[in-house]
C-alpha cells in the first residue's frame, strides 16, 4: 500500500554510497537475529555466520519496496511523505517540527524476530569525556565528569539537541520521556544496544562489513559470499596483528 515507486513513494530506505553509515543500519538486525562481527573474547570473525546470513537475506529482500540512497536524502523523502519506514537517529526530532510540521510519525526500537531468545538491538554511539593519565587534577576532573554525566544534567542538554540521550540508567523514566514516547523510545534502544569494542582496527572490520553488504545489494555478490568476504578480510586483520 506504501510502495508507489511510479508515483515517487517508497516503503522502505537503505541506505547507501557513505562510509560509516550502513554498518550502523545492517547490524542491528543482524545482532538482533544473534549474529556478530566478533567472538565474545574479540580474538576471531564470526561474521560467517547462520545468524547473520539470515539477517543479510531480510535486508537484501527489502530490495523491491526501498529507495536506496545516502542518510540526509532518505531523512529528507521521508519527511515529504515519500518513504514509509526508515532507520533513522533521533537528529530528526529537531528538524522534524519546522520542515515537516504536519507529518504523522511513530516511533519504535529495532524489530527483531519473533522468537523468545531474540533482543531488540541497535548501533550504540556516544560522546566520552576523557582524563588524561598524567592529569595533576585527575580527582577534580572525576568529579566535573560525573556532574556533567548525571543523569538531571544529561537531560538539559538532550532535551536541547534532541540526537542525544542520556547515559544514566533509568533516565527512560523520567517525566520528559514519559510525556515524550518518541524519543523515550531511543533512550529506551540504549539498554540492549551493542557499543562498538575498543579495538585499534574497529574501523577496518566495519569497513569490511559494510563494503561487502553494499556489493551484495548490487548484486554484485550472493549473500553467502558477501559474508565470506567480510570473514576473510576481518579473520586477515586479525592475524596481522597476531605475534
Amino acid at each position: 500500500k506504501i510502495h508507489k515507486p511510479n508515483d515517487g513513494r517508497y516503503g522502505f530506505g537503505r541506505n547507501s554510497g557513505e562510509r560509516y553509515v550502513l554498518f550502523k543500519k545492517f547490524m542491528p538486525l543482524a545482532w538482533s537475529n544473534g549474529g556478530d562481527v566478533l567472538s565474545t573474547d574479540g580474538s576471531r570473525s564470526v561474521v560467517d555466520s547462520k545468524e547473520n546470513l539470515e539477517a543479510l537475506k531480510f535486508w537484501l529482500s527489502l530490495k523491491p519496496v526501498s529507495l536506496t540512497e545516502r542518510q540526509d536524502q532518505i531523512d529528507q523523502a521521508f519527511k515529504q511523505e515519500r518513504i514509509g519506514i526508515i532507520q533513522s537517529g533521533a537528529w530528526l526530532f529537531k528538524t522534524l517540527p519546522t520542515d515537516a510540521p504536519k507529518l504523522e510519525y511513530g516511533v519504535c526500537r529495532m524489530p527483531r524476530p519473533d522468537a523468545p531468545e531474540t533482543v531488540n538491538r541497535s548501533f550504540g554511539g556516544g560522546e566520552i569525556l576523557v582524563i588524561f593519565k598524567n592529569s595533576p587534577r585527575r580527582e577534580a576532573s572525576l568529579k566535573l565528569a560525573a556532574f556533567l554525566s548525571r543523569g538531571d544534567n544529561a537531560l538539559a542538554l538532550c532535551r536541547v539537541a534532541k540526537s542525544v540521550q542520556p547515559a544514566a540508567v533509568g533516565m527512560e523514566n523520567d517525566d520528559y520521556y514519559l510525556a515524550n514516547p518518541g524519543e523515550r523510545a531511543f533512550a529506551q534502544q540504549l539498554a540492549t544496544a551493542v557499543f562498538p569494542p575498543n579495538d585499534p582496527n574497529w574501523q577496518e572490520m566495519e569497513n569490511a562489513v559494510e563494503g561487502w553488504v553494499e556489493k551484495a545489494m548490487f548484486d554484485k555478490v550472493t549473500a553467502e559470499e558477501a559474508l565470506e568476504g567480510a570473514d576473510r578480510e576481518i579473520a586477515a586483520i586479525l592475524a596481522a596483528r597476531t605475534p
